[in-house]
């Protein structure tokens, strides 16, 4: 989520302000508060013309795209301290709104909000993939941790054992090399349990999705969300406060700032001979078939963070160090 909040933290700056002037409030609300699940719903569905003249981008079925949007709804309004987990962000931009309305009428998901609104329940499939998610981003991270050295061992078997109502002195058949099999063997164990309480929650719980009635994850309600809460709070404070990770991602703000700052510069004001250099370094699909810049502000604008957001952490900070002059490409 670092990088979502490095995005954002950009178009709110005021190096941002002239490239938004011409968007409407919608449009800027996505750039501002952006959205992974937005992103990925754009690299499913969105196709780049320099790259294919059908429209649809991987040609997904509508059950398969509508399972994937955990938000059903466009960025505005903001539903500020909403229960309902399915309105707590959005699942597309501006670009995609009309792609999803189309999704959610074909469907025929129960519409919600006022007439103008983008606003849907969920597909019930959703809660599967958000359940999916949850149990493996909270596990795992938790076990990463733990293998890192961040938690204790013996602090992470207890709470582990916990879940899968293991005494802790329990000794198992199985013979490890080491604690860090012994941590494996319980996440993989706990994966298969989460995995087979959430099945039987969906199925008791499919009515009320049907009818619009329940909207909460589906973890918040297995038997052991009081030990799961532990490992979140124990998660925030071990792992994702800890110094290194702090560092990386507060460097991700200047890198993914400074990328965007530059290339939109450049897409805006193609003229100079830098800015044509920089422009130059854009793949083909974010331009136009000839490499032209697009024709809207809004556009330049998402295809350039199409770019940027697409890169992997090395080449970002790569690309970075380059165009500022702090590092050469081999050979020089």
């Amino acid at each position: 989520h670092s990088g979502e909040d490095a995005i954002s933290a950009y178009f709110q700056s005021t190096d941002a302000r002239p490239f938004l002037q011409n968007l409407t409030d919608a449009q800027k609300a996505d750039l501002q508060n952006f959205e992974g699940n937005a992103a990925g719903f754009r690299i499913l569905t969105h196709t780049y013309p320099a790259q294919c003249d059908q429209a649809g981008g991987l040609r997904l079925t509508y059950t398969t795209l509508a399972t994937f949007t955990k938000y059903p709804k466009e960025v505005l309004p903001v539903k500020k301290g909403t229960p309902h987990t399915s309105e707590k962000k959005y699942g597309f931009f501006q670009s995609e709104k009309e792609r999803y309305q189309t999704i959610a009428q074909e469907l025929g998901l129960m519409k919600k909000g006022n007439a103008a609104e983008v606003f849907y329940h969920r597909h019930p499939l959703a809660f599967l993939v958000e359940a999916a998610d949850d149990i493996c981003y909270r596990i795992v991270d938790f076990e990463d941790g733990c293998k890192l050295g961040l938690i204790p061992f013996k602090e992470a078997e207890k709470l582990l054992k916990a879940i899968l109502n293991d005494a802790p002195d329990r000794k198992s058949n199985i013979t490890f090399f080491d604690w860090r099999e012994q941590i494996g063997y319980l996440r993989a164990r706990i994966i298969g349990k989460l995995i087979q309480e959430t099945a039987e929650l969906f199925i008791q719980k499919e009515p009320e999705m049907l009818a619009g009635t329940y909207d909460k994850p589906l973890i918040s309600e297995v038997s052991c969300k009081a030990e799961l809460d532990e490992i979140k709070t124990l998660s925030v404070e071990y792992i994702y406060k800890n110094r290194p990770v702090l560092e990386i991602e507060s460097a991700g703000y200047e890198v993914l700032g400074g990328l965007l700052d530059v290339f939109l510069n450049a897409v805006f004001a193609p003229q100079t001979n830098r800015h044509r250099k920089l422009i130059d370094l854009i793949p083909t699909q974010y331009l136009g078939p000839q490499r032209q810049v697009p024709a809207t502000d809004y556009e330049k604008i998402m295809n350039v963070t199409d770019f940027i957001a697409g890169m992997t952490d090395q080449m970002a900070i790569s690309l970075y160090r380059k165009i500022k002059g702090i590092s050469l490409p081999q050979g020089y």
